[in-house]
């Protein structure tokens, strides 16, 4: 299972290496670190392979406008048919895996229902 945590508030310098330090052991296939002091926010996952065993399913993942970041960890089930019709809207996709399935889901102002 990934690891995935967050912080919104007082950015303080390396605390988010240290945070994705502690929990290595939940995903030794990569790691990942997402910071924007200016606004108190940041995200940190480390990865364990499930679906899509290359780079481009890194995270934090960042959406195609820039707008959003996202850390996930789960499975959704129907992500195939979820970003079949995505393509059909005119989404483009980097990845095989659920999550930026997830990412253009949000991003789209509204998920697929």
């Amino acid at each position: 299972m990934c690891g995935i945590a967050g912080l919104f508030g007082e950015f303080v310098s390396g605390l988010m290496n240290r945070m994705n330090a502690l929990q290595a052991h939940r995903g030794p296939d990569g790691q990942g670190v997402f910071e924007a002091p200016e606004v108190g926010a940041a995200l940190v996952h480390v990865r364990l392979f499930i679906l899509d065993l290359t780079p481009a399913a890194a995270q934090p993942m960042h959406s195609p406008d820039g707008r959003f970041v996202l850390v996930y960890n789960g499975e959704i089930y129907n992500f195939k048919e979820l970003r079949e019709d995505l393509i059909l809207r005119g989404h483009h996709f980097k990845s095989t895996g659920d999550t930026e399935v997830l990412l253009h889901g949000l991003s789209n102002g509204k998920f697929l229902v």
